[in-house]
């Protein structure tokens, strides 16, 4: 009888320790990434007016007030050695910005580099600059439409072998 209430307090006690290593199942910080959002006041801007560059950045369900550092390299479509880099200020709520204004039409490029958290995101966002049309952007951007060349599947190329190998007993 005494084994058996000792086997039952083994296990009582197993239990015990499991369950308190279940309480752990939160991700550690460093899983969660640093999210950024790109704000501009819209998606096409005009030549010579000032703008706020911002990027809100968050990680997980906080914002984040104390980014290591947050810079908007800018630049013109397909000419990214020519970029700009320009330091973005903390404004409060995880919003960081600074002013900027565009001197020529034409398709731009804006990425935010932040270092947050240990972690160093770079999300970009493409914008028009000035009143250009598809075709003006498709022509002075060549390089810069989807193509929509067609993939080709070779799906149906697997050849299937039934072979029946039956042996004939007697």
């Amino acid at each position: 009888m005494k084994r058996f209430s000792f086997l039952l307090l083994l296990s009582i006690s197993l239990l015990m320790a499991c369950s308190n290593s279940d309480e752990q199942t939160t991700q550690p910080d460093s899983l969660v990434p640093v999210e950024v959002s790109i704000q501009l006041p819209n998606e096409s801007l005009d030549i010579n007016e000032e703008i706020t560059l911002g990027a809100v950045v968050t990680h997980g369900e906080e914002v984040v007030e104390d980014a290591y550092e947050v810079i908007f390299e800018v630049w013109e479509s397909g000419n990214k050695e020519d970029s700009e880099m320009i330091e973005a200020e903390h404004v409060g709520s995880g919003l960081y910005e600074n002013t900027y204004s565009f001197t020529n039409e034409g398709l731009y490029n804006v990425q935010a580099h932040v270092t947050a958290r240990d972690m160093h995101v770079m999300p970009t966002k493409e914008f028009t600059v000035g009143s250009l049309t598809e075709e003006e952007l498709a022509e002075m951007y060549p390089d810069n439409e989807e193509s929509d060349a067609s993939h080709e599947n070779h799906e149906g190329d697997t050849e299937e072998h039934d072979e029946d190998d039956h042996e004939h007993h007697h």
